[in-house]
Order: structure tokens, then sequence, then C-alpha cells
């Protein structure tokens, strides 16, 4: 079975450009060495296997030997990879990009969690604020709780700033404010509403 990032790749639910343009420098790659890759993997959609140093050195407007250099330097790094196959009794190269794309993903991946671990630090530095008052570790457990339920960090500091009024707002008056929001009584519409109404839909 295809990983998941290959199988997102050739249905095009993920740019192979715009994967290396996001992550070539957390790679400590060259901008020469992402145009590179870049065409590598349009050579690869195009189902070319065999890398020529002349054909490849006109596609990243390097001479010949510059080309040979810059392949010789990707695949020391690991992100290409040149292996032989063997098709019809015939041997023949053939290239792969599988490490890169791999530690691409993961190096989004990181970006992902320090985001979601950012955000996570500053609500609770808002809640402590809001409060006037450190968060214990039981505390800290609900709230991964409200966010593992969906609640959004914008609706939680919501029900922070509206627990303030309580008596002795915590983290049990957030969750009453999440999850046991009053709902508003029914009010019937007044008679000359309505005689309103039916004015306009006699017209």
């Amino acid at each position: 079975m295809k990983p998941i990032y290959k199988l997102m790749l050739e249905k095009h639910i993920v740019s192979f450009d715009q994967l290396v343009l996001s992550t070539y420098k957390h790679l400590n790659l060259s901008a020469l060495e992402a145009m590179a890759l870049i065409k590598l993997y349009k050579l690869m959609e195009k189902q070319i296997s065999l890398i020529k140093p002349s054909l490849f050195a006109a596609m990243v407007n390097v001479t010949p030997a510059e080309a040979e250099t810059l392949l010789n330097g990707l695949i020391e790094k690991g992100y290409l990879t040149i292996e032989l196959s063997d098709h019809d009794g015939k041997s023949k190269e053939i290239f792969h990009l599988d490490t890169y794309v791999a530690e691409a993903i993961h190096v989004l991946e990181k970006e992902v969690q320090k985001t979601l671990l950012s955000s996570e630090d500053e609500l609770i530095a808002f809640i402590e604020e809001t409060f006037q008052k450190p968060l214990i570790p039981a505390d800290l457990t609900a709230l991964g709780s409200m966010l593992q339920n969906g609640y959004t960090v914008e609706e939680i500091k919501q029900a922070a700033l509206a627990s303030v009024s309580s008596s002795y707002p915590s983290m049990k008056t957030i969750y009453k404010h999440l999850y046991k929001a009053p709902v508003k009584p029914y009010t019937p519409p007044q008679k000359d509403v309505l005689e309103k109404v039916k004015a306009l839909w006699e017209k």
C-alpha cells in the first residue's frame, strides 16, 4: 500500500512545488537545489526515469558540470535516490524523491504541532490572566478536553470572559457556558406585527 503522502501527490491534493517551496530552507537546501527537486519531479510526472545531465542542465540553467555537482549533492543528502531496475531483461536507472517528500511532510507536521501548542499556551495565559490565578493540572486536563471536543480557542475565551461574573470563576463555569448556554425563551409576536405581516401577504 502506498504511503498517504504519495497518494495525495498523485491525486494533486498536495502540490509538490508548494511542498518544496515551504520546506526546503528547513532541510538546509539552497534555492537552486529546491528548483532542481521541482524539475526532477516534473520528469517523474512525465515518466522519464533516466536523468541526462546535459538535458537537466538546460532545465535548471546551469552547465552540465554544475548540474552533475547539483545532482550528486542531492544524492549525498539522501533526497535523490537512483536505483537500477530490471525491465524485460534490461537494466535501467530510475530515480525517486521519496525521502525528500517524507522529510518535507515531517517538517510540516512539526510546524502544525508548534502552531497548536502556541495557541494552547496563549489560551492558558489568557484564562490565567482573566481569572487572576494559575491553572492547576486538573484545569489543564479539562481545557484539553474542551479542545478535543471541538470547541475553538475563541469560544473558550468568550466562555472564560462570561465566567468572570460568577462568584467563583473556574473551569466548571467555563464548562457551564460552553455546554449549557441558556436558550432564549420563545416570545410570540405581537398582534400588530402579525397584522402587518398579514397585510403584506394579501397585497
